[in-house]
């Protein structure tokens, strides 16, 4: 329950919030910029959420995995979720750089490894 409080609520309002501020004033809006630059700077446009959804969400799915009683069940929870986010990122190229790209796919393979 403490970690829904403390970690996917501010997270969802922060999405909620940056979601009617795009609507309202773009992506690129100094409105939009001021309160959710951080999350959607070095993305492509289109996937502007990724940061906010994607990886917070990775990161709730690991707190779940780490309370897992069974030490080989959840090595293997968490060897699924980084090969799961490995694909995640592969498949939808959300970074609009290539060296950013580049060290996100480093990092994550060796979270995998």
């Amino acid at each position: 329950a403490g970690t829904v409080i403390w970690v996917a609520l501010p997270i969802l309002g922060l999405l909620a919030a940056t979601k009617e501020l795009v609507r309202r004033y773009s992506l690129w809006g100094w409105k939009t910029q001021r309160l959710a630059g951080y999350f959607c700077q070095g993305l492509a446009p289109r996937f502007w959420y990724w940061e906010l959804i994607v990886k917070r969400g990775d990161v709730l799915l690991i707190l779940a995995a780490n309370r897992i009683p069974s030490s080989q069940t959840r090595l293997a929870a968490h060897l699924i979720l980084a090969a799961a986010a490995l694909t995640l990122q592969e498949c939808c190229q959300p970074l609009a750089a290539a060296p950013a790209a580049l060290l996100e796919r480093g990092a994550l393979v060796v979270r995998f490894c």
